[in-house]
């Protein structure tokens, strides 16, 4: 997805900051048990970029029944419907943008309907309030998970900051210090 929508120095920081995400190694010890979800996900975007080429129909509803079959495997998927409004934000085309909404409407009540579903197996949780012992060691553990979120961004910052500083001296030296 960053080649098609990122310049090349952005895409190489996203993916950067993906493969040295902590979560994400963590998140890939687990993959094995989801590899429908990710196929799903991966064909949904496919059948996207392919809509965002041709403009055909058929391709934006293969790509809402494909991101459906991913929330039938995991309900997170829905945050993978985003990328439904992006053909019509980067062409500037209201066509294709109100499409993109309405099929990303359709994918947002079908997580609706099937989260539902799945939550009516399971009873209602009767369990008592925690002690605030236990409260305090799960913020513990929530901190420490994001001081190891925390440097990934940090890297991706400084290199924008870089990148910055450097197209701007090389704006001085190309025009002069007089014109900026």
């Amino acid at each position: 997805m960053g080649r098609r929508f990122l310049p090349p120095v952005w895409n190489i920081a996203f993916v950067g900051v993906i493969a040295m995400s902590s979560t994400m190694i963590l998140d890939a010890q687990e993959a094995r048990m989801y590899v429908f979800l990710v196929a799903s996900l991966v064909w949904s975007n496919v059948c996207v970029f392919r809509w965002e080429r041709t403009g055909r129909l058929r391709d934006l509803v293969a790509a809402v029944v494909l991101m459906i079959l991913a929330i039938q495997f995991h309900s997170l998927a829905v945050f993978g419907a985003m990328p439904l409004l992006y053909p019509g934000l980067l062409h500037a085309d209201r066509r294709r943008l109100f499409q993109g909404i309405v099929a990303f409407v359709i994918v947002v009540g079908a997580f609706a309907v099937i989260h539902h579903w799945v939550e009516s197996f399971f009873p209602p949780s009767q369990l008592p309030a925690p002690s605030p012992g236990a409260r305090q060691i799960a913020d513990k553990h929530v901190y420490a998970d994001l001081a190891l979120q925390f440097w990934p961004v940090a890297l991706l910052v400084l290199a924008g900051i870089g990148y910055g500083v450097n197209a701007l001296r090389r704006r001085i030296a190309d025009v002069g210090l007089s014109s900026i």
